[in-house]
């Protein structure tokens, strides 16, 4: 079992979203986001079955969450 089936059975979609978020904030660690950054968290938004929705809901908050940083 690889990763990803590993995350997709075992997880349910809050934690998912809680791994994405996670992955926002680092990306986001820096101050500035590079389309590269979020060209991957879009694959691994897709990856974990989360749709396009809670992939812009986790970067808007960890946006504002740097911003307020």
């Amino acid at each position: 079992m690889n990763t990803r089936e590993y995350l997709t059975i075992n997880l349910i979609t809050i934690k998912k979203k809680e791994v994405l978020n996670s992955v926002w904030a680092i990306a986001f660690a820096d101050g500035e986001m590079d389309k590269h950054e979020e060209h991957l968290i879009r694959r691994i938004a897709d990856l974990l079955y989360l749709n396009h929705k809670d992939f812009i809901n986790a970067k808007l908050n960890q946006k504002e969450t740097n911003e307020d940083s």
